[in-house]
């Protein structure tokens, strides 16, 4: 039961995000944007499996294992975001 709560806790935002996702993805194809479009999703997502990773152990009350998963997504969503995707 709480598995599948966890499921659909966030799950019209995941829907809204991954809408605009494909949104933006076929906007940058249609205008001959694909390198960029590439770029940005590649950026942008590099840190979601470490914060969606953090997320599942922290319902599983892995609180250590959460913590640090949640740092290393905090260090790449920084560093891809405000290093590499400006200076690329």
């Amino acid at each position: 039961d709480n598995f599948i709560a966890f499921l659909i806790q966030d799950f019209k935002e995941q829907i809204i995000h991954h809408l605009a996702t494909l949104v933006l993805l076929s906007f940058s194809w249609c205008a001959n944007f694909i390198r960029i479009g590439t770029l940005v999703m590649l950026v942008h997502d590099a840190s979601d499996v470490f914060l969606e990773s953090a997320k599942l152990f922290n319902y599983a009350k892995w609180e250590k294992t959460s913590k640090g998963l949640f740092v290393v997504f905090a260090i790449v969503f920084m560093v891809t975001r405000l290093i590499i995707f400006p200076f690329w």
